[in-house]
């Protein structure tokens, strides 16, 4: 699976485990049938307009604005990204889109999928991540498996932007459904997610695919 994965991301052999000093607001884990996965997000950058808006929660803690842009764009034409200036193997990246028009707004999983979603996308287990050419796409790929979905259980808060343009969200999670690339059946995870963050405002995720424009 590429991975820039649609919502649904340094050492090339970077194995799981990798440990940050900063501690994570937003923690958890997530266990399939055979593989699992940590969720350890430190950082997060967000933007809304238009009643529509995209947040996204890296486990690393010096991801910039920047970085988030180059993941959700770069391309085969593009410079090489590589994957750890936003992901650790071993670890889940978040990704939000909602309609929002700048006052709280709580998100939960009877809400419909037009009205907003959570997107995880899990390099798990141990690998290291390597650069290949998949289905005529070059990119660097996680060697174990990958696992993206969306949790089954979730409320969430999404309030501001306050004086400095940032956001804070607050999530619990539990239980989720996904995929592995490479496998069509649909596969339950187990787990749960908590935690709340302060998210820099990033206007550029505007002009991203990702971004759910009316």
């Amino acid at each position: 699976m590429r991975l820039h994965h649609a919502l649904l991301l340094a050492g090339l052999a970077a194995c799981t485990g990798k440990v940050e000093d900063t501690e994570a607001l937003i923690t958890g884990s997530l266990e399939t049938m055979d593989s699992n996965a940590e969720i350890a997000g430190r950082t997060a950058y967000g933007f809304h307009l238009d009643g529509k808006g995209l947040w996204y929660v890296s486990t690393v803690a010096d991801a910039s604005c920047d970085d988030v842009i180059d993941y959700f764009e770069h391309t085969d034409s593009s410079d090489r990204f590589e994957p750890e200036r936003v992901i650790y193997g071993g670890y889940c990246n978040l990704t939000l889109v909602s309609d929002y028009d700048g006052a709280e707004f709580t998100l939960t999983e009877a809400d419909p999928v037009t009205t907003g979603y959570w997107s995880l996308y899990c390099p798990m287990g141990t690998g290291e991540w390597t650069w290949e050419d998949r289905h005529g796409h070059q990119d660097y790929y996680w060697s174990g498996p990958v696992w993206t979905g969306q949790p089954t259980g979730h409320t969430t808060t999404i309030s501001g932007p306050g004086e400095g343009g940032g956001y804070t969200i607050e999530v619990d999670m539990v239980d989720f459904e996904g995929e592995y690339g490479d496998v069509i059946d649909t596969i339950p995870a187990t787990g749960g997610v908590t935690g709340s963050i302060d998210v820099v405002y990033c206007p550029d995720l505007y002009h991203t695919e990702v971004f759910p424009k009316n």
